[in-house]
């Protein structure tokens, strides 16, 4: 996958939209998913809520913990997820 693309801001809809942009991001997608498979699923239960713009604590509420302890479960996610999509 090409990194960063700068793309002129009187093409950006027509690049948004193209096939090639498509192509990425379902590239990405399949990314995350593969690696996200590999999360534990405490780890996995504030992952992807905060990635879908959850709060913390609404995870931790949720999930019955402390703030702090969701806080250390993503921040643990997110170095597996690195170094999982880093490989």
């Amino acid at each position: 996958m090409e990194s960063a693309k700068c793309v002129p801001l009187e093409e950006l809809s027509e690049w948004a939209y193209s096939d090639a942009r498509a192509e990425q991001i379902c590239f990405a997608k399949e990314a995350l998913g593969l690696a996200g498979a590999g999360l534990s699923e405490e780890q996995a239960s504030v992952f992807w809520p905060t990635l879908a713009g959850a709060t913390l604590k609404e995870c931790a509420v949720l999930a019955g913990v402390p703030k702090g302890t969701m806080a250390t479960r993503l921040y643990r996610a997110r170095s597996y997820m690195r170094r999982a999509c880093a490989a």
